[in-house]
């Protein structure tokens, strides 16, 4: 290749040794040090096989590396779901509280960094548009996931056997959306009206969301149903301490995979 490499007089039995070609590879690139005991091989020359090879062994390990964010996500979120339920039987909350902010809060976390780093990772033409997008493609995909909840659920509709409290979650839901799509419609209109860096409408966003969980928790807690016929709590043997300690596992193997799949 127009390089000789530097060995000591006479020792051609060493040059020719090392000139061969290398089974399925091409001749090396070699750098040789004075010392001709000394070899450092800094780059070969691979075959299109073996380059093949290389990437669909890197194909491969991606989908293994999906499948083991699935298989955590679907057992973690199982007994995410089960242990939601033993604290909102425990603290007499109810389950639409729970589902509604504890369960909701740990499931979008992996969410909430994707957003984060699409908003301050990526450059000022694609991020805003890549988080909103995340966000709002978030919201319609969970939303849809209530025809696969209707197809599995066979007794009866599912949406006709929940609670009229719901009302108020998917109303609140309408008017935070609306907000957002307003100020979406508005576009630079809007842009002074500001905190600093902060537009009024995402403030006013916040400030709904919380009052509204505020409402709804004392809501829940001031009229937490009684159990029916005097019937023993479901999870009565449970200790309060343990379910903590179980739900914190499950939250934190869900919210790992869950931003780990995010950069696979």
């Amino acid at each position: 290749m127009g390089f000789e490499p530097t060995v000591a007089k006479g020792d051609t039995a060493f040059r020719e040794r090392h000139h061969e070609p290398l089974g399925h590879l091409s001749s090396p690139i070699v750098d040789y040090t004075t010392s001709p005991h000394y070899i450092s091989y800094t780059l070969y020359e691979l075959s299109p096989d073996i380059v093949s090879l290389s990437i669909l062994l890197a194909q491969t390990l991606v989908w293994l590396k999906f499948l083991a964010c699935l298989v955590i996500i679907l057992f973690a979120g199982t007994k995410l779901a089960r242990y939601g339920d033993v604290i909102a039987e425990k603290t007499g909350l109810g389950g639409i509280w729970i589902g509604l902010v504890l369960l909701a809060a740990v499931t979008s976390v992996p969410e909430l960094v994707t957003g984060v780093s699409s908003a301050t990772l990526v450059g000022p033409e694609v991020g805003p548009d890549l988080a909103l997008g995340t966000l709002l493609g978030s919201c319609m995909f969970n939303l849809t996931i209530l025809a696969l909840l209707d197809i599995l659920h066979r007794r009866t509709p599912f949406l006709s056997e929940v609670k009229l409290r719901h009302i108020a979650s998917a109303g609140m839901g309408i008017l935070l959306i609306a907000i957002a799509g307003g100020s979406i419609f508005a576009g630079e209109r809007l842009s002074g009206l500001a905190v600093g860096w902060v537009g009024v409408p995402s403030i006013i966003i916040l400030i709904l969301y919380l009052v509204a969980m505020w409402r709804m928790f004392r809501f829940e807690r001031n009229h937490s149903l009684p159990p029916l016929n005097n019937a023993a709590p479901q999870y009565e043997k449970e200790s309060m301490k343990a379910v903590y300690f179980k739900f914190a596992l499950a939250a934190a193997a869900v919210i790992g995979a869950g931003i780990w799949v995010s950069f696979i």
